[in-house]
């Protein structure tokens, strides 16, 4: 059974709402609601050769209906094509009704109304034509044109271009926007104290019943490149800790306890910028766009001589990471300043850490 909302929002967004009362049988009716406040002549954004100006400024249109003439409201909140009772009566090439059982109902209402039945129409312009299901309502409440045929008939603009775009470039450039990425010809070095001793800590034995769910998880950050399996002697070895998702009970996060080798690992002092810091590049910008990196520390890659106080120990041998990982003390300020390094130059683009974002006033 489909849901549709058929009408709808108030005046000052351009479109119908609508005001319920009781007849004495309880059956619903629906009258317009005029807005005293529409300015006379409001033609809610559309070609003026192609709307009616009506009192109260609302936005509606002569179109044919199976080549009867129908004046009908333009509404973008609306789901559906609705005519009432007495437009049907007059359509010259009268259809036959089919059953409906769709629920509609009008803006904060949970009653739904009462159809007679729909049917499938042609429905034309003097530039455009197009076919759509049209919704027949008991009485004489007025006609509703929805967004979709709107925008079909070319009556109002595709307000969805952005997310139109948005898929084409996703689509185009796919190799962006799955997987794990990597900056290219560059590394980054852990530095380490070497004062400090290094520590082989014991392995914490894994649940039976996350073991699969652990070896997955390994298996695929391998096949990302992320971590490599260890042989031979490490001077350092840390444990892995196993967490369940919050919003995903199914999925595990794992976690590597670098408590031991952070007192190793010397921090670089980068500075993070902060909202304030911005504020004032932000200054003037009318468009603003927000990318967030896919598991953003992985995507820098370690030099080779970092590797070993990566490693960590599970159910199933020895790992190290290649890339920057999660528990690093260093790994914040590593990333800040490398990211902040690649985008040097680029007008309207900052970093938060893994968080970009690019702005610009048109």
């Amino acid at each position: 059974m489909n849901h549709f909302a058929a009408a709808s929002r108030s005046k000052r967004d351009g479109t119908s709402s609508f005001k319920r009362k009781v007849n004495k049988d309880d059956n619903y009716e629906y009258d317009d609601a005029h807005d005293s406040s529409s300015d006379e002549g409001y033609i809610f954004g559309l070609r003026e050769n192609t709307v009616n100006k009506v009192q109260k400024g609302q936005p509606k249109i002569n179109v044919k209906i199976n080549n009867s003439n129908v004046d009908i409201l333009i509404d973008t909140g609306s789901s559906i094509n609705v005519i009432d009772e007495s437009t049907f009566e007059n359509i010259k090439c009268k259809p036959k009704l089919s059953h409906v059982d769709t629920r509609v109902f009008t803006y904060g209402s949970d009653k739904n109304l009462k159809l007679m039945g729909k049917f499938h129409a042609t429905i034309e312009t003097d530039r455009k034509i197009t076919t759509a299901p049209v919704y027949v309502m008991k009485g004489r409440y007025g006609n509703l044109l929805c967004y979709d045929t709107s925008v079909d008939l070319s009556i109002v603009p595709v307000i969805s271009s952005v997310a139109n775009k948005h898929e084409i470039l996703c689509n185009k450039y796919s190799d962006v926007f799955n997987g794990i990425g990597k900056l290219k010809d560059e590394k980054v070095k852990i530095h380490i104290d070497e004062s400090v001793k290094p520590v082989i800590q014991p392995h914490r034995r894994i649940p039976f019943h996350i073991r699969k769910q652990v070896e997955a998880e390994l298996e695929k950050l391998e096949k990302q490149d992320i971590i490599e399996k260890v042989d031979g002697p490490t001077p350092w070895v840390f444990p892995i800790v196993v967490a369940p998702k919050p919003k995903h009970k199914n999925e595990i996060r794992l976690c590597v306890d670098m408590r031991e080798p952070n007192k190793a690992i010397l921090r670089s002092r980068h500075i993070t910028p902060t909202l304030d810091d911005m504020i004032l590049d932000l200054n003037g910008s009318n468009v603003f766009l927000k990318m967030d990196l896919r598991s953003g520390y992985h995507q820098l890659e370690l030099e080779e001589e970092s590797w070993n106080i990566t490693t960590f120990t599970s159910h199933v041998k020895l790992r190290r990471y290649k890339r920057l990982s999660f528990g690093d003390l260093s790994a914040i300020e590593l990333f800040q300043n490398t990211l902040s390094n690649a985008l040097e130059g680029l007008d309207g683009v900052r970093n938060i850490s893994d968080d970009i974002i690019v702005f610009g006033r048109n």
